[in-house]
Order: C-alpha cells, then structure tokens, then sequence
C-alpha cells in the first residue's frame, strides 16, 4: 500500500512536458520597439526573449526569418454578438482578447465554459460587461441616473 501511495506522488512528475520551443532569428516586437532575436516557450509561455539565445535541449527549432513575432492584441471595445465567427475573424487580425460591452449574458457565459473546457479554439478570448439587468430608456445601468433604475 505504502509503495502505491509513493508511486502516486511521483506520478505528476514523470509525466512528460511537451518540448519548448525555439524560434531563432525572428523579428520581435514588444509594443515599444522591434528587433532581431530568439524566443524560448516552456509550457505555452515566453520563457526568454533576447537578441541570441541557444535551444533549449530538445526544444521544437523554428526558423523565424523574414516572420514577426508580436504580444496578443486587446480590443478593448467590442460588440461581437453571439456569432463565433467574429471572433475567428478578430483572431486572424491579431487580436486575442475581445471587450464586449453588451453581449448576450448567456452566449457569454457558454463560451466562457467553453473556454475553459479547453474547446474554445481558433478564435480570441471573450469577456464581457454584460448588461446584467434590463436597461431601461436605452441608458446602461452604470449611466442611469438614481430616478431611472
């Protein structure tokens, strides 16, 4: 029994990480200025940035010449609606954060399960300010005034 508990200690670290990656020589742009370097991922975030850095052992090697590598775009307002495709679409431009300022509460809860499940892929992040009560005489309840909610 004893032996079965150790064995299910050591179990989360003998599983195998995915590999990092190496993108050598790609154009690297900060949001304040953009050079030539490498990048290193480890388990799907940047683990270094620098104008010359060697492979990890094992990394995934990928040639970035002649590519630009650039943080996520957030589009801090938006009204995607309850359709996916908009958010394919943001996604394809760059952006993978959309700020949705009157989404439909229930498209917006879905997707955000469906986010976290892990299914939500190919399209940008969603969050949104939804409008969580009726809005009354077309004023937001943040703008209403006292008399008006």
């Amino acid at each position: 029994m004893r032996a079965l508990f150790v064995a299910l200690l050591l179990l989360p670290s003998l599983a195998q990480a995915a590999p990092p990656l190496y993108v050598h020589k790609v154009r690297v742009f900060d949001g304040t200025r953009a050079f030539v370097g490498d990048v290193v991922v480890r388990d799907g975030a940047i683990a270094a940035v620098a104008p010359s850095l060697k492979p990890p052992p094992g990394a995934e090697v990928v040639d970035g010449a002649g590519r630009t590598l650039l943080p996520g775009l957030i589009d801090a307002h938006t009204h995607a609606g309850d359709e996916a495709r908009t958010l394919e679409q943001a996604l394809a431009f760059g952006v993978t954060l959309e700020l949705d300022l009157f989404g439909p509460v229930e498209w917006l809860k879905a997707l955000r399960q469906k986010e976290l499940s892990g299914a939500a892929t190919g399209m940008a992040d969603l969050r949104g300010a939804a409008c969580w009560r009726r809005c009354r005489r077309g004023t937001a309840p943040s703008t209403a005034s006292p008399s008006r909610r």
